[in-house]
């Protein structure tokens, strides 16, 4: 519950206080779908040694592992939407805007808020800034990373940028996204495993009609934003 209290001036030597309760908090369910693929290889393949058995079951926990991040990046960026105008911005980057923008975030939280985004979306930031007073090892840092380490006393945070699936063209991050996120052990999103994976495994050659050895993971996941505390996001031009 993130009710305030509220203290009041009193006159003294009496208990006649106007009583204030804290809430319980709320209760929610979150959906839950199953996820999973299968792997599979030739039998003589794995028998001869062409496939290597571990590294085929790995590829399956990277998979799994690419899919769940960027269903919670998705769910950070739709959960902006349930922000008013004040936080959730649209439009094109100022340096007052975003220093107003930052200074709101972290009056509402009361915590160190840092800018997040891909480092196109950061070097859009960085163009804001005088660079011409800057020390020499600062000019080293932007040459080498592309930005510095704070803008007008924020700290940048990049997030690393990936391609879809067996997909070049199409990018996981959106370049034209910013984050305004409070340093804070606030997670507002949820992700719950129902149950333990479900794994199935054949590496007997007599098993499948077609002599096939093969490996199956599926599980049960669910993901749901809870805005309990306020961060920003500011999508560009």
């Amino acid at each position: 519950d993130k009710s305030v209290l509220t203290v009041s001036e009193v006159s003294g030597n009496h208990h006649d206080l106007e009583r204030q309760s804290l809430g319980f908090g709320e209760t929610f369910r979150v959906k839950t779908s199953w996820i999973g693929l299968k792997v599979y290889t030739e039998y003589e393949n794995f028998m001869a040694g062409r496939i290597d058995w571990v590294k085929m079951i790995n590829k399956v926990y990277e998979a799994v592992d690419a899919y769940v991040n960027g269903v919670l990046y998705g769910a950070v960026i739709g959960g902006a939407d349930k922000l008013s105008s004040q936080f959730n911005k649209t439009g094109s980057l100022t340096k007052g805007g975003i220093i107003e923008w930052v200074s709101d975030v972290q009056t509402a939280t009361n915590a160190e808020v840092a800018l997040m985004g891909t480092k196109a979306a950061l070097s859009k930031v960085t163009a804001l800034g005088d660079t011409s007073w800057i020390s020499n090892e600062m000019k080293d840092e932007l040459n080498k990373t592309g930005r510095v380490g704070y803008f007008e006393g924020i700290r940048l945070v990049e997030i690393p940028q990936a391609f879809a699936k067996n997909d070049t063209t199409t990018k996981l991050v959106s370049n034209n996204i910013l984050l305004a996120m409070p340093l804070t052990d606030n997670k507002f999103i949820k992700m719950f495993d129902e149950g333990e994976a479900q794994i199935s495994e054949v590496s007997d050659g007599n098993v499948n009609r077609d002599k096939t050895v093969e490996f199956e993971y599926q599980m049960k996941l669910g993901v749901a934003t809870v805005i309990s505390t306020y961060f920003g996001k500011w999508t560009t031009a």
